[in-house]
């Protein structure tokens, strides 16, 4: 008996094929344990029983291996006659434990089977956590020094006579030496601290620059802190202790909502300053064992795809991009490489408010003046001290708030691999992959029809037609980006068409675009953006200015036919990379709403469409042009979509400027081939096919005529190049003169129609005159002695760049688009607009399809409450309060009352707002934030968009009750009095969490959650 394989080698979960060969040819029945069991006993086998319809001699069965190792199968047979053998196999018999067993008469061939790619699945605990202290930094390069800054998004006005109390619990590492320096060595202890200190913001707002913790500190219970030989390890707590400020006025107070105090530490891998953490009045405490803010990434659920091999190593991307130093992703290739290597299968990651510690702009192409790391110590506290510091505005737009104070929701992309035991490296093809749907991504500068003079087009001299950054958004590090810094954003009037008239009829812009390239379908992509909203700081002003990006996906008509049509259709889609505030325009009279797009890292997301096309350059192309071969019948290949054509050549002549000439294709087998692909005159157009000739017969011998190897659009002038009246299919081909001639009148002439859509997808392009060059300073039309350059046979002008898709020529070399050419992908386009003149753009660093189990979307939020003591409350405020308690009763009747909380469901509030609705100026005088209507209607955003909310209440003692919570209802009423009557509300606001301060506005307690006692509140 033999077994033989249709294969010696294969991956685990992929059938094989076993041949069995028998000795006699009555077998009616065999069983096969396939050695893939516990053992080879019966029942620890993995076995099944074969039962053949008649008598055979062989039978070809399969079977799907899922552990890897080497198997040798053993075989049982039943003959006609009921006769059953022994086991049979090539295994010796110590090997096996069934009897009767015969090894020797059989060859059973071993197959070996290996593992496949992993799969790797990340879980986390909770997909949203509130900002927290991100000690990263401490773990990976060790202790270092601590600071306290303040950045620029207040008014100096706001800050003077301002200071800022803050205490932490620290944990620090003493070194043993004596002198000032610190060493790190045998010799050193560690403890955890108290401090205390004040950060000043000086008479006029003008301080500028970070504190060291250590050196200005007070250490609780024992005195000053000295630095020497003294860092910090760990931030366990953060306390902002006076985060109230006494006064009536409501301005001031709503200027306490922007206050950010940052603890930050210097890294040594970039000598930046990089956050720890942040407080303000409306979240003044953070601590580190806060689970609300931290989030557990589960790899646990990755697993090997054989059931017989183990987990070796995880890595993984936190989703802090290269912003923060520690513990920051790389890739060797399509994999993670050991910069985050990992054993344990749970991970532990807190997130803070991250800006590009270079500051935003320094790494544009060409840098923004000014620009400065985000925590540079030179950079005042203040926002409006540009004139000691004229790059403060850039930091104001890159600590942006929105118009309650907060830090806008922050995103996180964290992602995962798992390498298994069975992989060799970080590489292996067991390792499971991060590379599944990769975009391949370009940036194209579209140019236009023509262009006169392309010395004035200020963008082109430094932006390429095309540019790849596959590679720029896949690598991480400040050297790697998706380049779209000075967005062409020049007005459509300074584009000409091929009539040199106005492109697209000189309505809008002609945007630059961004095109991805999927190889699978998505319907979510994250991006790692830079934090930065151009010109936020500029507050309720008309320069505000923002950047209109809209998504398209492409869809195909006839696809893989002569009559294809490739075409970009718009998509609706969520973009959470947006920021956006109210601006109160008292020009139009409008709440409007202002949106910068791409202002900080998040997702797009939208609902896949069905009609969602994939394809490949060579079939936008219509194929390869054969340009020396000769083609009779239409018989294409599988990415050419072409239909022959034969018939007489005739001279037709010049179309006028500045279309050139053109030479005519007539007779009645041109109509019947048209008709066999189902053209008309209407489906042919203009410059929507390309006509290629093969054979062109001179003196009635077929010979290869003048025009044998060229390609030409198949159009007459700037309208339809089929006549069915005369039969006739007109080709242009430029100037009378030049060297790219039409065929000899009244000639036979063969050649194929070819469907062109790539310049519809990668649009923009110019279909025969380049917007630049080097010839006659690129304003060169199409009536031109030469125009076999602008052709798509050759099109020198976009190979001089190796950047046009060049796969119309057959062995064509190396182009950008190389990777597209044969493998189908499926394409959208982000088109980039931007309005209004800025030297801000948007920092994209990275692209991922986000539509997979190996990664995560965590958002994080800043839950800074907003003060409503910067609301007028005119009218009382009335709460309630009561215990809670856990009552019992033994059987001998003694009663246990335990209270277990406060019950204090809400505080209710009653105003007012004034003014004449039927004024001329009603917007002007009533409809500033600041006004007694302002006040109400942000109190119906703060209800409707749910903000957390903070109220002081004063005591008779002198001492405040802060409540935090949110606004539940509001209710209005209307008076009858007329267009003066006072419109007044009340409104309820649910209690969360309460704390106590003194009459100085400091914190007495810490933060406690209604429902719980201090000393009662873990009973349950």
């Amino acid at each position: 008996m033999s077994v033989t394989w249709n294969t010696a080698t294969e991956t685990v979960f992929t059938e094989v094929t076993g041949s069995f060969t028998f000795l006699d040819d009555d077998v009616r029945a065999a069983y096969i344990d396939w050695d893939d069991g516990i053992s080879n006993k019966k029942e620890e086998a993995n076995y099944q029983w074969y039962r053949t319809p008649t008598a055979t001699s062989s039978v070809d069965l399969s079977h799907t291996y899922t552990a890897t190792g080497t198997f040798q199968p053993i075989v049982q047979t039943i003959n006609s006659d009921g006769f059953v053998s022994n086991y049979i196999g090539s295994k010796s018999p110590s090997n096996v434990d069934i009897s009767p067993y015969t090894s020797g008469t059989s060859t059973v061939t071993s197959i070996s089977i290996t593992d496949g790619e992993a799969t790797g699945l990340l879980r986390t605990e909770n997909k949203t956590v509130k900002s927290g202290i991100d000690n990263s930094i401490f773990d990976v390069e060790g202790p270092s020094q601590l600071y306290a800054t303040v950045p620029p998004i207040m008014a100096s006005s706001s800050l003077s006579g301002m200071t800022f109390d803050y205490e932490m619990e620290l944990g620090v590492t003493l070194g043993m030496v004596t002198g000032t320096g610190y060493v790190e060595g045998a010799a050193y202890t560690k403890d955890m601290i108290t401090v205390t200190g004040t950060l000043s913001g000086g008479t006029s707002g003008d301080a500028s620059g970070s504190i060291n913790i250590l050196e200005t500190a007070l250490v609780k219970g024992v005195g000053a802190a000295t630095s020497g030989n003294t860092l910090v390890n760990q931030v366990l707590s953060v306390k902002y202790k006076n985060p109230k400020r006494i006064t009536d006025d409501f301005n001031l107070l709503n200027d306490m909502n922007k206050i950010k105090i940052f603890i930050v530490a210097s890294s040594s891998v970039d000598d930046f300053m990089h956050p720890i953490t942040y407080v303000s009045p409306g979240a003044p405490i953070k601590k580190v064992e806060d689970k609300d803010r931290n989030v557990t990434l589960d790899f646990t659920q990755s697993r090997a795809m054989a059931s017989n091999v183990g987990i070796k190593q995880y890595r993984y991307d936190l989703g802090k991009s290269w912003f923060n130093p520690s513990f920051q992703w790389g890739v060797t290739g399509n994999y993670f490489n050991d910069n985050t290597v990992a054993t344990g299968s749970l991970h532990d990651v807190s997130y803070t408010f991250m800006p590009n510690p270079y500051g935003y702009g320094r790494l544009f192409t060409t840098p923004v003046s000014n620009a400065s790391g985000s925590f540079n110590s030179a950079a005042p506290w203040a926002s409006g001290n540009r004139t000691a510091y004229a790059g403060t505005y850039i930091d104001t737009d890159t600590f942006a708030l929105d118009d309650f104070g907060r830090f806008p929701d922050q995103y996180h992309l964290a992602r995962m691999s798992v390498q298994p035991s069975s992989a060799a490296n970080l590489s292996g093809t067991q390792v499971s992959s991060i590379a599944d749907n990769k975009p391949l991504i370009f940036r194209i500068n579209p140019q236009g029809e023509n262009y006169g003079a392309p010395v004035e087009r200020v963008k082109v001299s430094h932006q390429p037609r095309f540019g790849e950054y596959t590679s720029g958004s896949w690598y991480n590090g400040s050297g790697n980006r998706i380049n779209i810094d000075d967005i062409t954003g020049i007005d459509s009037s300074d584009y000409l068409d091929l009539s040199m008239d106005p492109y697209h009829g000189g309505l809008g812009s002609i945007s630059e675009s961004l095109l991805l390239l999927f190889a699978k379908k998505t319907n979510k992509i994250f991006l790692n953006v830079s934090p930065n909203a151009p010109t936020w700081s500029n507050f309720d002003k008309d320069a505000f200015s923002r950047n209109n990006f809209s998504l398209f996906y492409m869809a195909i008509e006839n696809p893989n036919s002569i009559k294809q049509k490739a075409l970009w259709k718009p998509l609706k889609y969520k973009n959470t990379t947006n920021i956006s505030r109210e601006y109160y325009n008292t020009g139009s009279s409008k709440y409007e709403d202002q949106t910068a797009s791409y202002a900080k890292s998040g997702y797009i997301t939208f609902d896949t469409p069905s009609d969602w096309a994939s394809t490949t350059m060579n079939n936008l192309c219509g194929g390869r042009f054969k340009v020396s071969t000769e083609n009779s019948t239409s018989t294409p290949s599988t990415n050419d979509l072409e239909l022959v054509v034969s018939g007489t050549s005739s001279a037709f002549g010049d179309m006028g400027s500045p279309y050139g000439y053109g030479w005519n294709l007539s007779g009645s087998d041109v109509a019947a081939a048209l008709a066999s692909g189902n053209l008309n005159a209407e489906d042919i157009g203009a410059y929507r096919y390309t006509f290629t000739v093969f054979s062109e017969f001179v003196s009635g011998v077929d010979v290869n005529g003048p025009s044998v190897g060229n390609t030409y659009w198949v159009a007459s002038g700037a309208a339809n190049a089929y006549d069915s009246a005369t039969t006739s299919l007109r080709m242009m081909y430029g100037d009378a003169t030049g060297s790219f001639v039409k065929p000899v009148t009244t000639k036979a002439v063969n050649g194929v129609l070819r469907r062109i859509n790539v310049y519809d997808i990668v649009d923009g392009m110019s279909k025969v005159v380049p917007a630049s060059g080097t010839a006659a300073g690129g304003d060169l039309v199409f009536n031109s002695p030469t125009p076999e350059r602008f052709w798509p046979v050759d099109y020198v002008e976009m190979n001089v760049d190796a950047t046009f898709p060049n796969t119309f020529v057959q062995a064509s070399g190396a182009t950008t688009f190389d990777n597209w050419s044969g493998s189908a992908k499926y394409p959208l386009k982000i088109v980039m607009s931007p309005v209004g003149a800025s030297d801000q753009y948007v920092e994209l660093w990275d692209m991922f399809d986000a539509k997979n189990g190996y990664s995560a979307i965590i958002k994080e939020e800043d839950d800074s409450a907003y003060n409503l003591n910067s609301l007028s409350i005119t009218s009382d405020i009335g709460y309630g309060r009561s215990g809670k308690y856990y009552e019992a009763i033994t059987r001998k009747g003694k009663v246990y009352i335990i209270q277990t909380g406060i019950d204090m469901h809400e505080i209710n509030f009653q105003s007012a707002a004034t003014g004449d609705e039927n004024a001329a100026n009603a917007f002007t005088a009533n409809g500033a934030h600041s006004s007694m209507y302002g006040h109400l209607h942000t109190l119906r955003r703060i209800q409707s968009e749910v903000v957390r909310v903070y109220w002081d209440e004063i005591q008779k003692d002198g001492t405040y009750v802060r409540f935090w919570g949110i606004i539940k209802d509001i209710n209005e009423t209307h008076g009858a009095a007329g267009p003066s009557a006072i419109r007044s509300f009340n409104f309820s606001m649910g209690i969360e969490n309460i704390a106590l301060l003194d009459s100085t506005g400091t914190l007495m307690t810490d933060i406690f959650p209604l429902g719980g006692i201090s000393d009662e509140k873990d009973f349950t």
